[in-house]
């Protein structure tokens, strides 16, 4: 065996044996139907509600983004009716998000930047084990997925993986509606690169390159936007995913100093869950540029 193949065979173990503890984390979380989220109660509700018949935002108080409601749906009408075979589809989604990292690190620096990304984002990610199959569980997987997409299109300047790169952008909206951040950042990548590679007109370029990403986020968008048009409810959908009434006057409930118990929950939130990421995200973003 040559030293690529011998290479290659490390690799694949390494991997092999990263998604081997990320099963045995989450293996208790599949042996059981409670919930351990309480985001699972709302999601596995609604997805409920889809497949006998009914429309979630519309025919239900319901204020989070519907993709997770389908993405259940779908799995229950092929797989058993339960919390726990649901919590196996969540590993295997949460396993999909760390051969994301793998992909991203190998495809910024090596395989080896990789396999530590993904033991990294094993360890560390609360989705691999205490946030369950909650909305952001759901998310990040095509999150990450789209931003690796992004950086083959940044490498290869092939277009294919921009228009990708846009379907998976909306897909990860769907899910939570805070995918939507990436889109700036995604936008702001092809005009650096515009800027410093390209031979044409800066807008030229600019426009073309854009409209692919955008035309990725339309098509991505298009399944959801069709189920609710036959169901002739298009424009309460548009209203509640993209305004969220219903979120508004929630917040009209609340007091400032209730407000501002939520938003340091929040902070404290990104401290425990998202700061490690952040910092080695930077780090991987100036080791790269």
């Amino acid at each position: 065996m040559d030293k690529s193949k011998r290479s290659h065979l490390r690799v694949a173990l390494t991997l092999i044996v990263v998604m081997a503890v990320s099963i045995l984390i989450r293996m208790p979380a599949c042996q059981s139907n409670g919930f351990h989220n309480e985001d699972a109660a709302g999601i596995l509700y609604s997805a409920k509600l889809i497949n006998q018949g009914g429309l979630p935002l519309i025919d239900t108080l319901e204020l989070k983004a519907p993709g997770s409601f389908f993405v259940t749906a779908i799995f229950w009408r092929i797989f058993p009716e339960s919390i726990a075979a649901v919590q196996i589809l969540g590993m295997v989604w949460s396993i999909l998000a760390m051969l994301g990292i793998y992909a991203g690190g190998r495809v910024l620096f090596d395989s080896r930047a990789g396999l530590v990304s993904a033991t990294a984002y094993m360890l560390l990610s609360p989705i691999m084990d205490s946030m369950d199959i909650n909305y952001g569980a759901w998310m990040i997987t095509p999150m990450i997925w789209s931003v690796v997409c992004f950086m083959r299109w940044m490498r290869t300047e092939r277009r294919s993986w921009l228009f990708i790169a846009g379907l998976l952008l909306a897909f990860a909206g769907l899910l939570k509606r805070q995918g939507a951040v990436l889109t700036p950042l995604l936008f702001g990548g092809i005009g650096y690169l515009c800027y410093t590679r390209s031979k044409e007109t800066y807008l030229s370029r600019f426009g073309r390159d854009s409209s692919i990403l955008l035309s990725g986020i339309l098509v991505g968008f298009l399944p959801i936007l069709f189920f609710y048009l036959v169901n002739g409810a298009l424009v309460s959908f548009a209203e509640h995913y993209f305004f969220s009434p219903g979120g508004w006057k929630y917040l009209d409930t609340l007091s400032w100093d209730e407000k501002s118990v939520r938003l340091v929950d929040g902070a404290l939130g990104f401290l425990e869950y998202g700061s490690i990421a952040s910092v080695l995200a930077v780090v991987g973003l100036i080791g790269w540029v």
